[in-house]
């Protein structure tokens, strides 16, 4: 009999949840150049004391970044909100989430940050075994050079391009390790590895 009650409370608890809205939707973390800007709206009805946007290495432990003081939300509007993290974690998966206090959580945004540099480009995912993406900070769309070596020196294709990323297809490539070198126009040289599975 116990067992019979646990689970239709259960089941009355599952199905209240499943009944609400979450009171964050539009919620999105961009990477804009080194930072992350990150932006939610709170439904219409919504009010609490306080809003906090969290931040994770591992999307389990949270800590805040940044709290929007005072009332939140509106009983006759939806209520947007942005903010830019300045410090994200570089190179690494970061996962966002907001705590509306008495309102509860919204669902967890997972981003993986590219610490960009004009001066040598990311390869993510590195490594990879169909498609990786070139990644690189180029503000004012300069003329660069890229160049696919083999591991024995051998150049294997060019790349020029004026924006800051571009995808490389594994194509015919055999598993191994590579060496991506950038030539921008004013001369600066720097390489990076890439590795194909």
């Amino acid at each position: 009999m116990t067992k019979n009650i646990a689970v239709i409370l259960l089941s009355l608890l599952s199905a209240n949840c499943l009944g609400q809205l979450n009171p964050v939707y539009n919620f999105n973390a961009t990477q804009v150049n080194n930072d992350v800007y990150i932006n939610f709206t709170t439904r219409t009805g919504i009010s609490c004391l306080g809003a906090e946007v969290q931040r994770s290495s591992d999307s389990i432990n949270f800590y805040n970044i940044y709290s929007f003081p005072g009332v939140c939300g509106s009983t006759t509007a939806d209520v947007t909100y942005d903010l830019t993290d300045n410090s994200p974690l570089p190179n690494a998966d970061n996962f966002y989430r907001i705590n509306l206090l008495s309102q509860g959580y919204s669902d967890v945004l997972k981003i993986h940050f590219l610490n960009l540099s004009e001066i040598k480009p990311v390869v993510y995912p590195n490594p990879f075994t169909d498609k990786t993406g070139v990644y690189f900070l180029n503000p004012l769309q300069s003329e660069y050079l890229f160049e696919l070596f083999s591991s024995d020196g051998k150049l294997i294709t060019t790349f020029e391009t004026k924006g800051n990323y571009f995808s490389l297809s594994r194509d015919n490539l055999a598993a191994g390790i590579y060496s991506l070198r950038s030539t921008k126009k004013n001369g600066t040289v720097s390489s990076t590895q890439l590795v194909i599975y």
